[in-house]
């Protein structure tokens, strides 16, 4: 019987993305990782991503197919592209007439209801997973048929007492809206989804396989040499994803906090790599099983991860407010244009009468349903200042463009005081963040009881970035 830590592992989901589905040998991976454990129970999959740097992912293709007109040449064309890509995985594991026979009911239901977009892009899940139903015997269940999918693409609930059979594979990244309609979940849909069959099938563990080898203190692409942490806690990881790290969405944490399930992100090629060893040299190394990043409940294994993390979000926009008296107001219709327009409010600063708020426009998360698109800042401050600041009293508005938002989380404190002394200990470690980033120019910074996030220009943020890593020993 396998355990981890104090657990017995009976129950493990997992969910594979885009990437380690791109093609057949891909598939034929994935279906050597699961099938070599019975314990893996119930498998999430994703859309086939990329191939290589610049292809095209299925799901990219189908956004594609959506944007052209109906019934013309481009439109045909945009399709035959999702269905060669399909195909010639299929047909290379022996899959290729079942999958033609979805494809043909496929494209009659997108000729009969060509707008019905979130049906359209959902359908390199739905590919997926039944071309993994078809290889390994897992049973196919549509996620319609149990999670619910609210108007802005959040995940709502499951359906109640549904029963998810064992051995089953699952489409990620859509459900249902309250019209029993096909939904899709917003971006990293795909992990919510697996931690949602987590919980509900009480899964002892959830693996999260991904092309990367875990979560990294900082971006690879600005600290090359370094290895991945080698456990965090729901809150580090909840903190990190919302702030900029990509490797699990925010939004799939939760479900796995209320069940407390452990979560392990990892490599899909070298688990495949792993178990063609064990299976060579007829044994198997436990202590290599859970390779990756392990996250779980903070203390119920280990103490908080002593490395310093960093995440970024870039090319954001900064508005400053001096309000004539109280802020309150101020704050109130801010933050309702942000609603309305699906402008996503990052963080907030209030310091007396000043109020403070970066934004990012690229996000489209409108609660209104009003679809303006606005190409620079300085168009939506026209419109927030025209429809809701104009008749309030202001000293003055500020906006600056091209901001990053940089989420400092320090780790455990440092360990030259005792520990009845704590609070100073992480007092101590705060401030040493703090200065370096406002001797880097951080416009803002603002701290929490785990975090410390900053505002600086976009030029500025890879020297700091770097410097914060060094400083505080985390290489």
């Amino acid at each position: 019987m396998k355990h981890y830590g104090d657990i017995v592992l009976t129950v493990i989901t997992c969910k594979f993305g885009g990437s380690s589905l791109a093609d057949k040998d891909g598939f034929l991976k994935v279906a050597k990782i699961v099938l070599s454990d019975k314990n893996r129970k119930y498998i999430v999959v994703s859309a086939p991503g990329k191939r290589y740097d610049k292809d095209i992912k299925i799901t990219d293709g189908l956004i594609n197919f959506t944007k052209e007109t109906p019934f013309t040449e481009a439109r045909e064309k945009a399709f035959s592209y999702v269905e060669e890509r399909i195909l010639s995985i299929a047909n290379g594991l022996g899959a290729g007439e079942f999958i033609k026979t979805c494809l043909a009911e496929m494209k009659l239901k997108f000729d009969k209801n060509p707008f019905y977009n979130d049906y359209i892009i959902s359908r390199g899940e739905y590919l997926s997973a039944k071309i993994f139903s078809y290889i390994t015997g897992y049973k196919f269940i549509p996620p319609e048929s149990f999670i619910s999918v609210d108007e802005s693409g959040v995940y709502k609930n499951t359906v109640s007492g549904f029963y998810l059979p064992e051995y089953s594979v699952i489409p990620g990244f859509y459900g249902k809206d309250k019209y029993g309609r096909i939904k899709t979940l917003k971006r990293g849909g795909g992990d919510v989804t697996g931690s949602v069959v987590a919980e509900m099938t009480n899964s002892d563990l959830y693996e999260n396989f991904t092309d990367v080898d875990g979560v990294y203190a900082i971006s690879p692409k600005i600290v090359q040499k370094q290895n991945p942490l080698k456990f965090l806690s729901y809150d580090e990881l909840e903190v990190l994803s919302g702030a900029g790290a990509e490797v699990f969405s925010e939004d799939a944490i939760y479900p796995l906090k209320v069940k407390n399930i452990p979560v392990v992100i990892k490599n899909t090629s070298k688990e495949y790599e792993r178990i063609v060893s064990a299976s060579e040299h007829k044994n198997e190394n436990f202590k290599d099983y859970y390779t990756g990043t392990a996250v779980f409940r903070q203390n119920r294994f280990v103490k908080q991860s002593p490395k310093i993390k960093i995440a970024i979000k870039k090319g954001l926009s900064l508005i400053t407010i001096s309000a004539g008296s109280s802020c309150t107001e101020y704050s109130a219709k801010i933050l309702k244009a942000f609603s309305d327009y699906g402008v996503k409010c990052e963080l907030i600063s209030v310091t007396g009468r000043k109020f403070s708020a970066v934004f990012d426009l690229n996000s489209k998360e409108s609660a209104s349903g009003k679809k303006i698109f606005f190409a620079k800042p300085s168009e939506f401050f026209t419109e927030l200042y025209l429809s809701y600041l104009k008749n309030l009293d202001t000293d003055y508005v500020f906006i600056r463009e091209n901001v990053s938002l940089i989420t400092v989380l320090p780790g455990e404190a440092d360990n030259d005081l005792p520990d009845d002394n704590f609070i100073n200990k992480r007092s101590g470690k705060f401030v040493k963040i703090e200065n370096i980033l406002k001797s880097a120019g951080a416009v803002i910074t603002v701290s929490d009881e785990l975090s410390v996030k900053a505002v600086i220009d976009d030029s500025k943020k890879d020297s700091t970035l770097k410097s914060l890593f060094k400083t505080n020993g985390a290489i």
